[in-house]
């Protein structure tokens, strides 16, 4: 009964953060750029495995035997990162920030698929091995991907594409300064109309 609730809740989780996905150009592009992401760090891994000769040779399964289950375990950490809060608008992020966050998910993921393997007797063996340099491969592919996506979303935004419009309440000496930074800063995306008790001075 307990094993039920708990996946009732994890469900409701996974439904809950999807609803809190606001389906735009920017979501499918971090979607997309994830998907491809995620998948050339289970290349990379495979590689790694099987053909960097770090570790005991045994027989290299077919990539393309691996297939289906490199898009399942890609779906597995799509989740974990829509969990994480990763597909909520990149504006006001800097590249910083974004390796930050692809880090952090990753580090959720890896610890989860240590709990599923757990194996005492080995606890590095070369799976987990290849499972943690997985994470390595993520933060970097994923990280540079959504760099990508962030350094396009900034020119776009400095030639005024793709602005969403904002109104400050207040109409003060701290309302004027608070303007003046996001004029300064047009990649934090906002286009001040007005303030809520007189209009803005073109």
């Amino acid at each position: 009964i307990k094993s039920t609730a708990k996946s009732a809740i994890f469900s409701r989780d996974i439904f809950t953060a999807i609803r809190a996905v606001k389906i735009s150009r920017e979501k499918i592009a971090l979607f997309a750029v994830d998907f491809i992401a995620l998948n050339l760090a289970y290349l990379a891994s495979y590689l790694l495995r099987y053909h960097s000769g770090l570790f005991s040779q045994t027989v290299a399964p077919e990539f393309r035997h691996l297939f289906i289950p490199s898009l399942v375990v890609s779906s597995g950490w799509m989740v974990i990162f829509l969990l994480r809060g990763m597909y909520r608008t990149l504006y006001g992020q800097g590249t910083v920030d974004i390796f930050f966050n692809v880090a952090k998910a990753s580090i959720v993921g890896i610890f989860i698929i240590f709990l599923v393997t757990i194996d005492l007797r080995r606890p590095l063996s070369p799976s987990r091995v290849v499972s943690m340099s997985c994470g390595g491969f993520i933060v970097i592919f994923a990280g540079c991907g959504r760099t990508i996506i962030r350094q396009v979303q900034r020119r776009l935004l400095a030639k005024g594409i793709g602005l969403r419009n904002a109104l400050i309440v207040g109409f003060n000496e701290r309302a004027k300064s608070f303007l003046r930074q996001i004029q300064n800063v047009p990649d934090v995306g906002y286009k001040v109309c007005g303030f809520l008790n007189g209009a803005v001075d073109d």
